[in-house]
């Protein structure tokens, strides 16, 4: 007989795939970070130019400085909402 006919199906138990993935910790690869929104990522930049009580120089902000221009422009109104928030 042909051992390739006799193929046994064995069910997969995805609680103990879990419970092995906790144990190994995390690995390279894997689940992809969850990316910022604009509106995460200009209050994050805002919280943290506000901390310092240096705000008016904002724009200086390493992350901010990293995207491209229309990037920075969708985060640069969402910033200067905040601050007419604060201010009115």
């Amino acid at each position: 007989m042909n051992n390739k006919n006799n193929i046994t199906m064995t069910k997969f138990n995805l609680t103990k795939y879990y419970n092995n993935e906790e144990k190994l910790g995390p690995q390279e690869g894997g689940w992809a970070t969850p990316t910022m929104t604009n509106q995460q990522i200009a209050h994050k930049i805002y919280t943290k130019w506000q901390d310092k009580s240096d705000l008016k120089n904002w724009k200086h902000d390493e992350e901010y400085n990293s995207f491209d221009r229309a990037k920075q422009n969708a985060i640069h109104d969402i910033i200067n909402n905040f601050i007419r928030q604060d201010y009115f």
